[in-house]
């Protein structure tokens, strides 16, 4: 992302203005593929001898500086620097506008341009018709002000879009940076009371130099000013435990907030940005800021693990609560400053918890680098696409479903689900159908153009991917014509075993493809060791590539689904003792095998009256009929297709028997551990033992008699209680998806 920052601040200066930009742009620079240009006026000031700008602020050099020296007249000045930002934005594609100036972001909305504007205070009378537009017609992407009061002002004063976003981001400050070699150069006595910032009307300087005066034990020291202000306070000073250290630069202010004590910001009740020391010209008074204000001071005292001692105005009471994180003072009443002091100079304990305090909530919340972020992260939300090929019933379709409600649920990314044929089971569990794409394809190869054309036009940065046909044809896409996009694929299938099976002209082509390209996805999802040893055996990807991470489950949607009012059939069913197995009527489920299995099992006086049920569809529907009619077994076998709901008949099972040749992450044993079933499961070549751990009994043999005398043994046994704590710890959707985030970064 390329953002352009416009401020009207002069860089370099010793304003606290230009300290934000400066910081600002910083932090979002650090933001992952973010790039930013800093527009700022050229410094008037001939009093800093300035040769690095960026360690004078102490700043990482992560961002552009576009320096422009204006005329002095404000209308001239306004012109001169649009000309200038419409050179630069036809110049370079920016994908943000960040705007500290109410003239620019009109002009740039008169041109359709939107950008995020930031205030700190209410308008000049000269901006009032530009905000008043701008915030009616919502000319802007966002609105950021400092703090609650000056979002009610807006509010209350103003006729605002009902779209408007108006945002409280209060200032920040970096964490303490400590420049060792001038460590030495400060010697500050003990018991000190520290001070930094400018000495304008309104800031407490005269309450300090008061308090100086009652409080000998105390040494007090004033950091900043220049040197009219510096001679105007130093006339009035008569004890000699007040020193002025005057203006320092910002390494020298962090080493001076780490010396001392205390640290002190007597804001009074009437507080200037700048003008005179003593008294209110009628164009100070424009530049009173005790209501709208957010001091950088107080975040910086907060970083320095010191104490703080300040005023309880209703904009610093947005920030710090008093015997909390602070002392908080009514600036009229002089002895609860002495009261204060004397506090903590008594006190080692509140010294320690609110400084304490202090710190925490500054990491928590007011550091440049989170304000950065949570200004723009919704423009840096990942663009993300989940490819499949339908939303059958199957356990991919399943996984899939569960992972784009997440991810959409947690608002981080802009998630599409793009799906080549429309229909399907689970169609209905997508909570989000704007979201939910089809490109109306009946084989993964005939979509190759429209999936191009999608993840053009929708931006995607990343593509998630979970059958073979569609692995292949993302890493396709990526490799030949879109190598900037991400591709995660998920092999949800030990594919060398599902080859031995499957000996078609397609499949060996699919595999020879598989070898070619799975070793060139930026990452791959195994969802057992059994997986992913098989691609790193017979598919040549490398170790680091592969990410082991289990399928995630709604247990609470389970849970809820389980407990649903059953028809009349289905009640009927359910009376019965039954065996239950899930799955695609599909030779890979084995269910052949299963109904065989299960005749020898009825031989046995205790499940003669046992009933089997067998949940899904598929192409090998007529075959197994045909068995179960053979066998006799018409009147105990029930195939009865899919079921969306299939957790009422996996809650009142006897035994669930899962009976698959080969699985990758089997979803029905880990719905089966939830609902603490008896479960048998083949080995599917070690995946079902990872999934089902000691939950379970595996079998390695597919001879009926073998497997239903293992069966008749076990159940001699007394069951395991099966942890749901600890299976929703490991299978959780919530857990997992956090594992799938980190894939995307």
């Amino acid at each position: 992302m390329k953002i352009l920052y416009i401020s009207q601040s002069e860089i370099p200066s010793e304003s606290a203005n230009s300290i934000h930009v400066m910081k600002m742009c910083c932090s979002l620079s650090k933001i992952k593929n973010t790039e930013v240009d800093l527009f700022c006026l050229n410094s008037s000031s001939n009093n800093l001898d300035i040769k690095n700008v960026y360690n004078f602020y102490l700043v990482e050099k992560n961002f552009n500086i576009l320096r422009l020296s204006v005329f002095n007249f404000w209308l001239f000045r306004e012109i001169q620097t649009l000309f200038y930002i419409i050179f630069c934005l036809l110049k370079k594609n920016y994908d943000l506008i960040y705007s500290r100036s109410i003239h620019l972001s009109w002009f740039l909305g008169f041109f359709g341009i939107r950008t995020i504007l930031e205030i700190h205070s209410p308008p000049s009378k000269k901006t009032i018709f530009f905000l008043k537009d701008l915030l009616k017609k919502n000319k802007v992407k966002k609105f950021i002000v400092i703090n609650n009061a000056l979002k009610n002002y807006f509010i209350n004063n103003y006729s605002l879009n009902k779209s408007l976003k108006i945002e409280v981001c209060p200032d920040a400050s970096d964490k303490l940076y400590i420049d060792k070699k001038k460590i030495k150069k400060f010697f500050i006595r003990k018991n000190s009371v520290g001070y930094l910032g400018h000495l304008y009307q309104g800031r407490g300087i005269d309450l300090i130099i008061k308090l100086a005066q009652n409080l000998p034990f105390n040494n007090f020291y004033i950091v900043g000013g220049n040197k009219a202000h510096l001679e105007t306070w130093k006339r009035q000073v008569k004890s000699k435990n007040i020193f002025f250290l005057g203006f320092r630069d910002q390494s020298e202010c962090n080493i001076l907030r780490k010396k001392f004590d205390y640290l002190i910001a007597p804001y009074q009740k009437k507080v200037y940005v700048h003008g005179s020391i003593f008294q209110e010209t009628k164009k100070n008074k424009t530049l009173e800021t005790s209501k709208w204000m957010s001091p950088l001071k107080l975040f910086e005292y907060m970083s320095s693990k010191k104490p703080i001692i300040t005023s309880d105005l209703k904009s610093i009471k947005e920030i710090l609560t008093h015997n909390h994180d602070a002392i908080l003072c009514d600036p009229d009443n002089f002895q609860e400053w002495i009261s204060a002091i004397e506090r903590l100079n008594n006190d080692k304990d509140l010294v320690s918890k609110i400084s304490h305090n202090a710190y925490k909530s500054f990491l928590l919340k007011f550091t440049w680098d989170i304000r950065a972020l949570n200004i723009i992260k919704e423009y840096k939300k990942l663009k993300i696409t989940i490819f499949n090929f339908s939303l059958s019933g199957g356990g991919t379709e399943y996984m899939l479903s569960v992972l784009f409600n997440k991810l959409t649920f947690l608002k981080r990314y802009n998630v599409n689900l793009l799906i080549c044929q429309s229909g399907g089971h689970y169609e209905s569990k997508i909570l989000n159908k704007e979201r939910l794409f089809f490109l109306n394809k009946e084989r993964v190869i005939f979509s190759l153009f429209k999936l191009y054309k999608f993840i053009k036009n929708s931006q995607t940065q990343i593509l998630l991917t979970s059958m073979l046909h569609t692995n292949v044809i993302s890493i396709f896409l990526k490799i030949y014509f879109l190598p900037h996009l991400k591709v995660i694929i998920r092999e949800s299938n030990t594919i060398s075993i599902k080859f031995l099976y499957d000996k078609s002209l397609k499949s060996k082509f699919l595999n020879f493809l598989a070898k070619k390209v799975y070793k060139k996805a930026d990452a791959i999802i195994a969802p057992t060791n059994v997986i992913k040893n098989d691609l790193i055996k017979n598919y040549d990807v490398k170790p680091n590539l592969i990410h082991k991470i289990s399928n995630p489950y709604d247990f609470d949607e389970i849970e809820k689904l389980s407990n649903k009012t059953l028809t009349k059939k289905e009640k009927k069913l359910l009376d019965n003792d039954y065996f239950l197995s899930i799955g695609r009527l599909h030779p890979q489920k084995n269910f052949s095998f299963l109904i065989k299995l299960f005749k020898n099992i009825t031989l046995i006086k205790k499940f003669e009256n046992y009933k089997l049920y067998i949940l899904g569809d598929g192409r090998d529907r007529s075959k197994l009929q045909r068995q179960i009619h053979r066998l006799n077994l018409t009147k105990k076998v029930k195939l009865l297709g899919f079921k969306p709901n299939p957790f009422v008949y996996m809650k009142k099972c006897k035994i669930f028997i899962l009976s698959s040749i080969y699985e990758g992450h089997s979803n029905v044993l880990v719905h089966s551990q939830y609902f603490n079933n008896r479960i048998f499961s083949s080995s599917a070549g070690g995946a079902n033992k990872e999934v089902l751990d000691s939950n379970g009994v595996i079998f390695n043999s597919y001879d009926p008699l073998k497997v239903s005398g293992l069966i008749k043994q076990n159940l001699n046994f007394k069951k395991k209680r099966i942890s749901r704590k600890k299976l929703l710890k490991k299978f959780s959707d919530k857990n997992i998806t956090y594992k799938v985030e980190k894939l995307f970064y």
